[in-house]
């Protein structure tokens, strides 16, 4: 006995499997019926960040305003120790030990900013040149074409979904009406 598969005439994207025929099961953060749809997770009834949530590609994170922290569950944010809020130490050993731990910290920021800035420089240097106006006029119209053509292949599958296959015999349709006209 032969297994049945199911086939997607168009392929699953985003990691997503051909469950149904012209279904896919997407990977979460997925949707649409070829999982080509990303899901905004910040846009749920349900908070799932304290304070902000940025939607990505497939998935979210969550950010914290200014003088807060976000903690290790990634989705709570917690007030930053102030200078006011410090118990007062009592020692200036204590003080100073903190100042260095914190400009240890500091410099660590920096080191990675400058890492991030020089990854992203390497990333821009792959980068084509600029368009010109008129070649990306050109590239606007193809694309908006290509959309054209993906809306009409979609609306084709629609439509052979509704009629289903046809048996076209003896220059008829599967509905009785000649197809020679």
């Amino acid at each position: 006995m032969l297994a049945k598969r199911a086939v997607c005439h168009k392929p699953c994207q985003n990691g997503g499997i051909c469950a149904q025929p012209n279904q896919c099961q997407c990977q979460p953060g997925w949707g649409g019926r070829y999982c080509h749809v990303d899901v905004d997770e910040c846009r749920a009834p349900v908070a799932l960040c304290t304070q902000r949530c940025l939607n990505t590609a497939g998935s979210y994170h969550c950010q914290c305003d200014p003088g807060y922290a976000l903690e290790p569950d990634g989705k709570t944010c917690q007030p930053l120790p102030t200078a006011q809020a410090a118990p007062v130490l009592g020692s200036n050993m204590q003080t100073l030990e903190t100042q260095d731990r914190m400009s240890n910290e500091i410099q660590e920021l920096h080191a990675k900013v400058e890492q991030l800035e020089e990854r992203l420089e390497r990333a821009v240097s792959v980068l084509p040149p600029p368009l010109e106006p008129t070649q990306l006029k050109e590239l606007w119209s193809r694309l908006r074409y290509l959309d054209q053509v993906e809306s009409l292949s979609d609306q084709l599958l629609f439509l052979e979904e509704k009629l289903g296959d046809c048996a076209c015999q003896n220059g008829k349709n599967g509905f009785g009406y000649d197809i020679a006209r």
